[in-house]
């Protein structure tokens, strides 16, 4: 009974923090409908394009952050049961998701994953992050980065840790997030997913024709 209790605590934990939309809400105050607009996403890279760089560069690292902070605080409040942290996690990527006050209709998990991946192992975390980079600007599309970090942390999870619990619950947390980016599998394949290169050169160009009517 005590383990199921703190299972659902670490639930209700995970999910709260995860229901925490940064780009939401920056989207109502600026008066944008950013999940019609760019890469329709509520998110780090679509606020980053519509917004700003320092909206977007906020967006994230909130993101992130509550991904973290969703990992961290079962290590320190039940630190004698290792799998909890990895349910707390994907239960703040999931509040990501499917925020109930958004219609469970919120953004991919991606940053927020990146948090819970950082929180588990911040070494493992930060050389991930360097080939998501440069992934993402050599091959062009943001997605190929991302499977690049969901695909390899399960592995990790169960190859350096061998923590079977939280494999199956970062492995389902894994599967969402493919799920949830099928539709940018099929744009690839039509031709219309934005390229990653185009999308900076144009918010580039947009900034650079304000500053002009500006001085005009």
């Amino acid at each position: 009974m005590e383990i199921f209790l703190k299972i659902l605590a670490c639930i209700a934990i995970g999910y709260v923090l995860g229901v925490i939309h940064p780009s939401y809400i920056i989207a109502k105050v600026k008066n944008r409908d950013i999940k019609n607009e760019g890469t329709k996403n509520y998110g780090t890279s679509n606020t980053f394009i519509l917004i700003g760089k320092g909206w977007g560069v906020l967006v994230g690292a909130i993101d992130i952050g509550k991904g973290a902070l969703a990992t961290l605080i079962p290590m320190w409040i039940f630190p004698d049961i290792s799998y909890l942290p990895y349910i707390a996690g994907s239960m703040a990527v999931i509040g990501h998701i499917f925020p109930f006050y958004m219609h469970f209709d919120g953004g991919k998990g991606f940053a927020a994953y990146i948090g819970m991946m950082m929180a588990i192992c911040w070494w493992f975390g930060l050389i991930i992050l360097v080939v998501m980079v440069a992934l993402t600007f050599a091959i062009n599309y943001m997605i190929t980065s991302t499977m690049t970090v969901i695909i390899s942390f399960p592995i990790f999870v169960a190859a350096y840790f061998q923590n079977w619990i939280g494999f199956g619950v970062v492995l389902f947390t894994t599967c969402v997030i493919i799920y949830k980016h099928l539709p940018n599998f099929k744009k690839i394949k039509e031709g219309t997913e934005p390229k990653v290169r185009a999308m900076f050169a144009k918010k580039k160009l947009v900034l650079n024709k304000d500053e002009l009517d500006k001085e005009e």
